[in-house]
């Protein structure tokens, strides 16, 4: 959040931004204003699902949406075959997960429900960085459960469960010309 986004979203409709990109925080999200304005964030090549964003802009309108990157067409045609290249797709997701769990379970402790846990921030996480929370069930033990640690998490995790169950075109928008 800006701290002084007011005056931003009085710019933006004073010249008529329809649509704000950013980054750097390696998720996909897109947030609207009440006004229409659209704040896109863009995930990161270096991170699963490795997705970028296209935005089509015609005189009609324009249309965003994100595609894969497809590291295993790449090392077909380049003719490499390292397992990991040929699935990059798995090894990049299983890669995150992994990372996640390993950090989720230094972090959940001896809590008697460390492993589900872990395995729930993973999972949201995963979700999260794709910009498909509406793949996540909420879980409101799970949630709680970290409330209660004395970490980071009990801020993070419950924060991420802000957007579980969100319309589920979140990395995609389009809009006329004319219209906000």
């Amino acid at each position: 959040m800006i701290a002084n986004r007011e005056r931003l979203l009085a710019l933006y409709a004073r010249y008529h931004v329809r649509c704000n990109f950013s980054g750097h925080m390696h998720i996909q999200h897109i947030a609207e204003s009440a006004a229409g304005v659209r704040e896109i964030v863009t995930s990161a090549l270096s991170v699963a699902p490795n997705q970028y964003g296209v935005l089509r802009v015609t005189d009609a309108g324009a249309a965003y949406h994100t595609v894969p990157t497809d590291v295993a067409a790449w090392a077909r045609g380049q003719g490499r075959t390292e397992p990991e290249l040929l699935n990059f797709s798995a090894f990049s997701r299983e890669f995150f997960l992994r990372n996640t769990l390993r950090q989720a379970r230094v972090t959940a402790g001896d809590a008697p429900e460390a492993d589900a846990m872990a395995d729930y921030l993973a999972a949201m996480n995963l979700a999260y960085f794709s910009g498909r929370m509406d793949t996540v069930a909420r879980d409101e033990a799970l949630l709680q459960a970290w409330r209660d640690t004395a970490s980071y998490a009990s801020v993070y995790v419950p924060s991420l469960a802000v957007d579980i169950s969100r319309d589920s075109t979140r990395d995609q928008f389009q809009f006329e010309e004319g219209t906000t």
